[in-house]
């Protein structure tokens, strides 16, 4: 009978080693991004949620699109967003709202918004940078937003802003 040396059942020992190692990070890698995932999209999984690479192109392709923007860590905002879900899907506004999460946008954010996106009436404005707005882009442009200082976002200036924009 052929003997197998000593080194090979080490080497197949080492390699499964590694191997579960190699599969239990790959898994807490993907756990990670999906845990990020729910969070992110847990309040207003009626909305599509657009990344701030992604914001050109939809412009692009969109000619009027109403953004909401909102940082989906601020627990502060639980209530208002579940009273805002409610309202979007009672009055079918899914299409037209999308969803950009502050959580996940770049320091300079506000000021490529600024300089890329507002219209010429409204470049002057300081906006309110991390706060819950809305914003009305046409045709490339923001030509309307809610909050144009700092304030607590309600449900009651939420719709007089979209009864408004909306009748437009």
């Amino acid at each position: 009978m052929r003997q197998v040396k000593l080194k090979n059942y080490v080497l197949v020992v080492l390699l499964f080693i590694v191997t579960i190692v190699a599969i239990l990070f790959v898994k807490k890698i993907y756990e990670d991004n999906e845990s990020t995932k729910i969070v992110t999209n847990e309040r207003l999984d009626v909305l599509y949620e657009i990344k701030e690479d992604d914001l050109k192109s939809y412009v692009v392709e969109n000619r009027r699109i109403i953004l909401y923007t909102s940082d989906s860590s601020d627990v502060s905002l639980q209530n208002f967003e579940k009273s805002f879900r409610d309202y979007i899907v009672e009055n079918e506004l899914s299409k037209e709202i999308i969803y950009l999460n502050l959580n996940q946008v770049r320091p300079r954010f506000y000021s490529n918004l600024k300089e890329k996106y507002f219209d010429e009436h409204l470049k002057y404005i300081a906006i309110p940078s991390n706060q819950a707005n809305l914003y009305v882009l046409e045709n490339g442009k923001i030509v309307d937003l809610l909050y144009k200082d700092i304030a607590n976002i309600s449900l009651e200036d939420v719709t007089a802003f979209l009864d408004r924009v909306i009748q437009e």
